[in-house]
């Protein structure tokens, strides 16, 4: 959430069970009573992510939870290597490239690319980690420069797992209504095999 106060905590519901578990973000147990109050690995919460700003996306990738922010990205997990649980979780930094919004985000195979203030980047695993990857910085730097940081904002992305392509639409001029920012102008493409641009 936006609120001022809230934006670096990662709500999480309980396991569930039935539809009626979703939003639960509490435990099961009464933490008031003298009796039953302990937390179960399965519980719902809350938890914060120091310094990473407004979440604009969470990923799952492996038994981590990628989560991009306005700061930077970082991954949550079970101080085992495995998943989250309400009694054991762990948030690191993983890299200071920071989201700009959660439109251009497209899913590359279980791989997430996504648009910043300074190229597209993706974020792969490499060697037991997570790496961040810039696809534009030895291709196409300058023309991605002279979008309009607005323009990159509204960026809409899709992926063709058929072709292995990522087009994204975006708009090269600033718009000057609300109408205007969702007419787009130009399609960018990505040929993920062929590492190409068009």
């Amino acid at each position: 959430t936006s609120s001022n106060g809230y934006e670096s905590k990662i709500y999480f519901s309980q396991i569930l069970k039935d539809i009626k578990g979703v939003g639960d973000c509490f435990s099961r147990e009464d933490p008031t009573s003298e009796n039953f109050n302990m937390l179960e690995p399965d519980d719902g919460g809350w938890l914060i992510v120091p310094g990473v700003g407004l979440v604009y996306k969470l990923v799952a990738m492996g038994s981590t939870l990628v989560v991009f922010g306005t700061h930077g990205i970082y991954q949550i997990g079970g101080s085992t290597g495995s998943g989250f649980t309400a009694l054991d979780y762990s948030s690191s930094f993983l890299s200071s490239v920071k989201a700009i919004s959660p439109n251009s985000f497209v899913d590359v195979d279980g791989l997430p690319a996504w648009w910043t203030i300074e190229g597209i980047y993706i974020l792969s695993p490499s060697n037991n980690s997570l790496q961040v990857q810039s696809l534009t910085d030895q291709k196409i730097k300058d023309l991605y420069l002279e979008i309009p940081l607005v323009c990159k904002r509204l960026a809409r992305g899709s992926y063709d797992p058929r072709s292995h392509t990522i087009q994204w639409i975006y708009r090269e001029d600033i718009p000057t209504s609300l109408t205007q920012s969702y007419e787009f102008t130009h399609i960018l493409n990505f040929n993920t095999l062929a590492g190409a641009f068009y």
